[in-house]
């Protein structure tokens, strides 16, 4: 997967409220067809963190702010979309942002979940064996077959988590407006001053341009 992400060209100054971060992110897919799957943004607290290392291992905790469905990404073809944050998870401070893709993979039967869910837990073989038999017996005890996969039921298989690899600054309201203020303040300064010299010049010169134009 080829994943790009970007700040939408407004706002420029990003704030919790109005003025709030929007971004552009592509999901470019340079394998085969993913039939289904799901891209998840989150953002986090980023005071404690200083480093770009520091940025690309933090484990959390993150907000999940918007969820993007995919559905029949073809291999070479890109998923293209906008989103802003909400005021509602956003307060004046330093954010980062990360973008998970799950791709929805149909269920495997109950005791082949829960022999993963085992592995990646380091459990001893001696101990796995333990826990299999005491989860089968279980599952048959609800009355689930421990070796049938399910029937319309998926599972997420994770393909990559992207980091931005830039601090999001939200300021607080007020400060956008004082810092909006004062630069439209001075481009209709700009403004006004070269209207008033651009008035000046042609009342001292009228007379010539009336020539210039043929109006004598």
């Amino acid at each position: 997967m080829k994943v790009e992400v970007a700040y939408a060209r407004w706002p420029f100054i990003r704030s919790d409220q109005w003025f709030l971060p929007r971004f552009r992110v592509k999901v470019t897919n340079l394998g085969t067809e993913i039939r289904r799957g799901s891209i998840q943004i989150d953002i986090a607290d980023a005071e404690p963190l200083t480093t770009l290392a520091e940025i690309t291992s933090f484990k959390g905790p993150f907000q999940d702010v918007l969820h993007h469905e995919v559905n029949s990404l073809q291999a070479g073809s890109t998923d293209d979309f906008g989103f802003r944050i909400q005021s509602k998870f956003l307060k004046p401070g330093r954010y980062i942002l990360r973008v998970l893709f799950n791709e929805w993979i149909p269920s495997d039967s109950p005791i082949r979940e829960l022999r993963d869910q085992f592995r990646r837990a380091n459990i001893s073989d001696e101990k796995l064996k333990e826990i299999e038999a005491q989860s089968i017996e279980s599952l048959k005890g609800h009355g689930i077959d421990p070796y049938q996969r399910p029937v319309g039921q998926f599972r997420g298989k994770p393909l990559f988590d992207f980091r931005f690899n830039e601090v999001i600054k939200v300021h607080p309201l007020s400060g956008v407006a004082t810092i909006l203020g004062g630069f439209i303040g001075s481009v209709l300064a700009v403004c006004i001053s070269f209207l008033y010299a651009l008035i000046r010049l042609i009342s001292g010169n009228w007379e010539s341009i009336r020539a210039l134009l043929g109006f004598a």
